[in-house]
């Protein structure tokens, strides 16, 4: 049995962002290292679930194309999906760079903020673009309804059938 993971595997960095993003924020403004530590704790756990995500959207994928008219939609959303993962690979380089050389830089805090901010936003545009491929083509969706749909006829009772006259 094939079992598609990417939903369940979807989730996770994109909660872990947005929470990177607010424990990062509010540690800025309330002068907290350990809201600031978490944020970057989640950061590196967004990034982990953001790979996984995306190899098994790449497993997803496989059985998604074979949907009509789908092709445009899955190719844009994986490519949302890539360039998220970059960049979030990315900050969290550039996070390690700042925390090493700028620890104590409030204008360091804030680059970083915005660039937590852009990564962010397109996550939940990788994000909004998955969920429209479930929404307008039922990727993910439809082979479960199908097997649905076979195991229900396959238990139903046979209709007896008539004599020709």
């Amino acid at each position: 049995m094939d079992i598609n993971l990417h939903p369940a595997t979807a989730h996770f960095p994109i909660a872990l962002l947005v929470a990177s993003f607010l424990f990062d924020l509010i540690g800025f403004v309330a002068r907290s290292d350990s809201l600031r530590l978490s944020g970057r704790y989640c950061l590196i756990l967004a990034v982990i679930g953001a790979a996984a995500a995306y190899f098994t959207g790449l497993h997803a994928a496989v059985d998604a194309q074979t949907i009509p008219e789908i092709g445009n939609s899955l190719a844009f959303h994986k490519g949302a999906a890539v360039m998220t993962l970059l960049m979030a690979i990315a900050l969290v380089v550039i996070r390690t760079v700042l925390i090493l050389r700028y620890s104590t830089s409030r204008m360091a805090m804030i680059l970083y903020l915005f660039l937590a901010m852009v990564v962010l936003l397109s996550i939940l545009r990788a994000g909004y673009t998955g969920t429209e491929l479930v929404r307008r083509f039922g990727a993910g969706v439809d082979p479960v309804a199908r097997t649905i749909e076979r195991r229900q006829q396959e238990a139903a009772p046979a209709a007896p059938s008539r004599p020709a006259p």
